[in-house]
């Protein structure tokens, strides 16, 4: 057909299958599970942040949010390897591509590793820069607050390796697996 006609077709009808029940389930069942993960997580952030607002008080809150937010930046370090791994897993799986499946597998959990490293150190350069100014601005302990800032940092370059595994799952259409490992390993 027309590239307009093959733009609302499903990847199976382009090979001429018809989805099955089967994968109409998994589509379904994994749209649930994503949609309840991220109402557990809307929950769990709407309740929650109030009890470490009172736990911690308005100071130590204020760091933790802040060096939350300077995290989120950090997590660029995925360089775009998530969205090839979905592509390029799903395409050499379907071609029957193993050994180039394998490459891809390497390439991308080194690239992930190397990451890891380059997210830590960048931590540890960056930490003594703000950190100071930071716990004299709040009142918080600059010993604590050095403290949980490597902490986070650590975490995070503990996890962006297992950020391979939520698009490869995805790339085989494991959704309900995918989501469970992004609420289970990931931050």
């Amino acid at each position: 057909g027309t590239p307009h006609e093959n733009s609302h077709r499903t990847p199976d009808s382009i090979h001429g299958r018809t989805p099955t029940m089967n994968t109409r389930n998994s589509l379904v069942i994994g749209a649930l599970t994503n949609w309840l993960a991220f109402a557990f997580t809307l929950l769990a952030s709407f309740f929650l942040s109030p009890y470490l607002i009172r736990k911690l008080g308005d100071a130590p809150y204020g760091v933790w949010v802040f060096i939350e937010s300077i995290l989120a930046y950090f997590t660029l370090f995925d360089l775009g390897v998530a969205a090839c791994v979905v592509r390029f897993v799903a395409k050499f799986r379907a071609t029957g591509e193993l050994n180039e499946l394998n490459k891809l597998v390497s390439a991308a959990l080194l690239i992930f590793l190397c990451g890891r490293a380059v997210v830590f150190l960048l931590g540890l350069a960056c930490t003594p820069l703000f950190v100071t100014s930071l716990s004299e601005k709040s009142g918080v302990d600059p010993c604590e607050t050095l403290n949980f800032t490597l902490l986070m940092f650590a975490n995070l370059a503990a996890t962006l390796p297992l950020s391979f595994f939520p698009p490869s799952l995805h790339a085989v259409a494991r959704f309900t697996a995918q989501t469970l490992v992004r609420i289970r390993f990931l931050p």
